[in-house]
């Protein structure tokens, strides 16, 4: 089973998804607060810390930062950048979304492909 952290998680969205549609996965969830549902990981972080994140080298399969990185200064991304390097496995995969900004919120759904 992948081991998958969701960086930024919310409600943790995703957690629900992949339940529901029966994948098998080890899960993780970091946020700043929490929000996401009982029976997960869930890890209390900021993003703008200096600290590692409190997970070992090379554990998770994947990583995602989804609407996560353009909430964040540059340094904090960058930083958050080399943190997903050190946790990812070798031949994981990061994966990251953002809002298109030059789309307008009221239009944004209809950018959408699923």
């Amino acid at each position: 089973n992948p081991r998958i952290l969701d960086v930024g998680s919310g409600y943790s969205e995703i957690f629900l998804f992949l339940i529901q549609n029966g994948v098998k996965f080890t899960y993780d969830a970091v946020d700043i607060s929490k929000k996401s549902q009982e029976d997960i990981n869930f890890y209390q972080f900021d993003l703008t810390s200096e600290k590692d994140m409190p997970f070992r080298d090379n554990s998770y399969d994947v990583i995602l930062l989804l609407d996560v990185i353009q909430n964040i200064l540059p340094r904090h991304g960058e930083r958050l950048l080399g943190e997903t390097s050190r946790l990812l496995n070798q031949g994981g995969q990061v994966i990251i979304s953002t809002r298109n900004v030059f789309v307008p919120p009221e239009k944004d759904k209809e950018h959408h492909v699923c």
